[in-house]
């Protein structure tokens, strides 16, 4: 683990009260874990590559004893002279990350969880995406955006057909995408999305309609509706201001 004086700027897990070294040790020992961040040293958020959205690293002074420890892979085990001569990439049960160069810092890209599906939109935005499929229909699509943000995840919207075709989930689950009125367009909540496919699109009394997956296709139903479960993603880059 390397560490800097840095903070992190992300949606974040909630922090534990640990001694820092002992935080960064677990991390180091934890095969999900690449990245602490410790404001003191009793305060720790250990990020997990399965449950982060993005993550955005500023430097700063070490006076405000802001650290961050990162996980990367060295040659041989070496020890760095200097944060110049880091590369920043790491590996996790195959999963290759990247940490890109700012002109304040690192962000992190390039880490996609097993079992998660990559999406690369022509807009440079690339986000992983995953269904959580219950098959119990219990779920409307208020309780499957919840579900999905108890994780610091998305209920993501699908912008295409090709994209629908890409992610081969089974079963009938919940997207992002929503209205609330005539339904002539639909809005997208997941902040990455710009715009909602629908595939089959049914003529609905029903003044509030949602976007559902199933088959390699999309479908508008009533939110309120009981079905199986959410596709939930994030994004692996967040563009910087």
């Amino acid at each position: 683990m390397m560490k800097i004086s840095a903070k992190v700027s992300t949606l974040s897990p909630d922090p534990v009260h640990i001694e820092r070294e002992a935080c960064i040790t677990q991390c180091l020992e934890e095969t999900d874990c690449f990245l602490v961040f410790s404001k003191s040293n009793d305060l720790c958020i250990k990020y997990n590559y399965s449950s982060a959205s993005y993550i955005v690293v500023t430097k700063t002074e070490a006076s405000e004893r802001s650290v961050v420890a990162f996980k990367t892979d060295l040659p041989e085990n070496s020890c760095p002279g200097s944060l110049e001569s880091i590369s920043f990439t790491g590996t996790i049960n195959s999963k290759r990350y990247r940490w890109d160069a700012t002109e304040t810092g690192w962000f992190m890209t390039n880490v996609c969880p097993e079992d998660w599906k990559l999406l690369e939109r022509p807009n440079s935005v690339t986000i992983c995406v995953r269904s959580f499929f219950k098959g119990e229909r219990t779920t409307t699509w208020k309780m499957a955006k919840e579900f999905c943000e108890q994780y610091y995840w998305k209920l993501t919207g699908i912008e295409t057909k090709e994209e629908a075709k890409a992610l081969g989930f089974d079963g009938i689950v919940w997207t992002g995408g929503y209205c609330n009125g005539t339904c002539e367009d639909y809005i997208l909540v997941d902040g990455y999305s710009t715009k909602a496919y629908v595939g089959n699109l049914q003529k609905l009394p029903h003044p509030e309609q949602c976007i559902t997956y199933s088959n390699g296709d999309t479908m508008n139903f009533p939110c309120t509706e009981a079905i199986d479960g959410a596709v939930c993603g994030f994004q692996m880059q967040q563009t910087l201001d």
